[in-house]
């Protein structure tokens, strides 16, 4: 089903039915990168993630897709089960990303339940006056955990 907002919507947006990975990596083999300001992967809230988004191979890709050292990918990592945390923490660590960890503030004031990791080569794509009132410490305390296509292990980041 397709959200009536992206029929609406005045920007040209393309769909693209798949494994976003598979999918992405397929585009830049062909030539054909994004340029994109803003990566989201948000696929991880449930307790069956998809573990080959979070690795090392994974964000080799992304970053083939971004315009440039200000563009940001934002991890959604809200988890009840799992703390990615660290694996994000060791994807920063790996790709000498500036990072940070916010929980949004909606409109009415309201904090949101939502965790997410905002990762770029450029500091200051991340540290806003806006965000920096939203924002906590990362990695933190969090030990990185580094997930490669080779190795990955759901216990490291049990709750």
């Amino acid at each position: 089903m397709i959200l009536t907002f992206i029929n609406d919507s005045a920007a040209h947006i393309e769909l693209v039915m798949g494994d976003a990975r598979m999918s992405l990596e397929q585009e830049a083999s062909e030539g054909e990168l994004q340029r994109f300001d803003v990566l989201v992967l948000d696929a991880f809230s449930s307790d069956a993630i998809p573990v080959h988004l979070l690795t090392r191979e994974a964000f080799q890709i992304y970053k083939k897709h971004l315009r440039g050292p200000h563009s940001v990918i934002a991890v959604h990592i809200t988890n009840s089960v799992l703390d990615l945390g660290p694996v994000l923490a060791g994807i920063a660590q790996e790709n000498g990303y500036y990072s940070v960890r916010t929980h949004p503030v909606w409109l009415n004031g309201l904090s949101s339940t939502s965790d997410w990791i905002l990762l770029s080569n450029d500091p200051t794509a991340i540290s806003s006056d806006a965000l920096r009132k939203i924002m906590v410490p990362f990695p933190g305390k969090a030990k990185p955990i580094l997930w490669t296509d080779e190795y990955s292990s759901l216990l490291q980041v049990l709750r």
